[in-house]
């Protein structure tokens, strides 16, 4: 973005702003990578259990796919768009249903409040989306971690 575009509002504010919306985008770029992870790995799981397998290292397939479906889920509600149906004052939400006119009003008060209030809504956005991807890493540490032990009983077997 650039610097026109908050003329009218606190330096600090705006820097804030600008680091909101890269947490953001580092998230979303995170779970998209982890997302092809997770198809690697579940379609390995899909290749080993249409094999004739142990019903060993069948069940041991099984138990490493359940903790990588639901990271693949965790993921899913991570990356998954939020537009909030009361949209602050001063961004390109609150435009979308107030015109365009809704943008040009930055020099008041009431819309560096507004856009203070933003800045806090993207931060809450960006710190869930962070903790959605822990919560589906260790879930797939968990689910990796099952697949060495499926791969060893079904070359014992």
């Amino acid at each position: 973005m650039s610097a026109a575009m908050f003329a009218g509002f606190p330096p600090r504010l705006a820097m804030a702003h600008e680091h909101a919306r890269d947490e953001l985008r580092r998230a979303d770029t995170k779970a998209t990578t982890l997302l092809s992870v997770v198809a690697l790995a579940l379609a390995g799981v899909i290749a080993l259990t249409k094999s004739s397998v142990a019903p060993a290292a069948l069940v041991a397939l099984w138990l490493a796919a359940v903790p990588v479906f639901a990271a693949v889920l965790v993921l899913l509600a991570a990356i998954r768009p939020r537009l909030s149906q009361f949209p602050t004052p001063g961004t390109w939400l609150y435009a979308t249903e107030h015109g365009p006119s809704s943008l040009l009003e930055t020099s008041s008060p009431a819309a560096t409040e507004a856009f203070a209030t933003d800045v806090c809504l993207l931060g809450g956005i960006a710190v869930d989306k962070h903790r959605r991807i822990g919560r589906a890493v260790s879930l797939l540490v968990v689910g990796v971690s099952v697949l060495p032990v499926a791969l060893v009983l079904s070359v014992l077997a």
